[in-house]
């Protein structure tokens, strides 16, 4: 439907009918159900706001819900018609090609017309300070909530018989195999949609696994770093669930785990988030070395 309506009208804004996008546009948001299709609806924002100083409709499309709210561009409300036509030619001129880069997961060397815009180091002192202390805050706070729930389940008297160095064996044993397996798991998905050489390391900062000879699309990229995020906190939480009523200590030890999980992901949310609110566009492409991303866009 989007590329159909992209056909019909593409950069022709003189000759676009503000009624009909309006029409259009207001249907839209009027019979709005889970089915609607998101990228329709954003483009006729963007038809709307290349060539009407009335924003009112985008506005309301923006309010039906959070996903659709990150899509439409907050600058196509503020911005004047120009200017948004100028960011609306660059993006929808590689939009909508022919294969929409469907069965295209990486380069293996850099595009002509594309430049640096965003470059993560965590090998960088301020940032991997930055991270690590989010890391920490995220481990003391659900440690917090693990122990509230721990002493519901009568842990003072538990702890009378605790074998210290066997949970602390367990301890160290189960971080340390948390780490190699979250990096396998990026290192899986890389290596599942590119078949290309991986890297994997440690830094003062952060362990790290990476693609570093090829440029990965951004589909590719946002896999590879949500990958582990999702997978180790339906593990953990899972087995949080079994142990709570079993074994105490071994829930506190995989709440601990889990915390150490979700702050160690903060890098790659951080990435995440990146894709999601500011490359946008599915041309981006990504080097990941391991502890450096550089995150390119065309000009």
């Amino acid at each position: 439907m989007d590329l159909e309506l992209f056909n019909k009208f593409k950069f022709n804004f003189d000759n676009i009918d503000e009624k009909e996008i309006k029409e259009l546009l207001s249907k839209e948001i009027n019979n709005y159900n889970d089915n609607s299709n998101h990228e329709y609806i954003r483009l006729l924002c963007g038809y709307l706001a290349c060539i009407s100083d009335d924003r009112s409709l985008i506005k309301e499309a923006k309010a039906i819900n959070m996903d659709l709210g990150t899509l439409i561009d907050s600058l196509w409300i503020s911005k004047d018609k120009k200017y948004i036509q100028e960011e609306f030619k660059l993006y929808y001129s590689n939009y909508y090609k022919e294969d929409k880069l469907s069965n295209k997961y990486f380069e293996k060397e850099l595009p002509s017309g594309y430049r640096l815009a965003k470059y993560i180091n965590a090998k960088d002192l301020r940032f991997g300070i930055i991270m690590n202390l989010v890391a920490l805050a995220v481990i003391v706070v659900v440690m917090v909530i693990a122990c509230s729930f721990a002493y519901s389940n009568d842990l003072e008297l538990i702890l009378e018989d605790v074998d210290l160095l066997l949970y602390y064996v367990l301890t160290m044993g189960g971080i340390i195999l948390y780490i190699i397996l979250h990096e396998l798991t990026h290192g899986f998905v890389y290596k599942l949609l590119t078949k290309e050489k991986l890297t994997f390391g440690f830094s003062w900062s952060c362990a790290y696994c990476g693609v570093p000879n090829i440029y990965t699309y951004r589909k590719t990229a946002v896999l590879a770093l949500v990958a582990p995020l999702v997978l180790f906190s339906v593990i953990l939480l899972g087995l949080m669930l079994v142990f709570f009523k079993i074994n105490v200590i071994i829930y506190l030890i995989l709440s601990f785990i889990f915390g150490l999980h979700l702050g160690g992901c903060s890098g790659d949310i951080y990435g995440f988030l990146l894709f999601m609110f500011k490359y946008k566009n599915p041309n981006t492409l990504m080097k990941d070395t391991g502890p450096e991303q550089y995150f390119y866009v065309r000009d």
